[in-house]
């Protein structure tokens, strides 16, 4: 969510926008990430989650430069950007002298609680990519059959 700043039209994040925070985590300048996350939400992608939708093109025709772009989608497709924060957030609590070591256990149960379901997720879409290829591959094998048959016994008309 955004602002304008001073009435100008230009984009101005507000206090805690994810999108903004993301981008500017991944060490792009305070003014291309203000610029980039205008330009997404401009174009639908209200948040981090959205990115994982996003293709190349998608990022790249909105105006984000494609080193930019390929760091956004390898911080997408490694870790489900949404954790990116709440990885910081963690380390930095477990580095904190004044936290206590059950606190730093329950942060560190708590991120590999969510790897691990991160993982079971990228399992699944994997097998349903897998699964949808081999659909797809299946068909493709069944039309060229159906159309070789068809071929033969129009083939076979003509000899008779």
């Amino acid at each position: 969510l955004g602002v304008d700043d001073d009435m100008t039209g230009r984009f101005r994040p507000i206090h805690g926008d994810k999108l903004y925070s993301f981008l500017e985590e991944l060490r792009i300048q305070h003014d291309v990430a203000m610029s980039y996350c205008h330009a997404m939400k401009e174009n639908g992608f209200d948040d981090i989650e959205d990115l994982n939708c996003a293709d190349d093109q998608d990022l790249q025709a909105i105006g984000i430069k494609i080193g930019h772009v390929r760091r956004i989608k390898r911080a997408a497709s490694s870790n489900n950007i949404s954790t990116l924060s709440e990885r910081l957030y963690i380390k930095s609590k477990m580095l904190n002298p004044s936290t206590s070591a059950l606190e730093s256990n329950i942060c560190v149960n708590e991120l590999e609680e969510k790897q691990d379901e991160l993982s079971r997720q990228r399992n699944q879409i994997n097998l349903h990519f897998v699964t949808h290829k081999n659909n797809v591959l299946n068909e493709k094998k069944s039309n060229e059959e159906f159309a070789s048959t068809s071929i033969n016994k129009n083939d076979e008309a003509d000899q008779s």
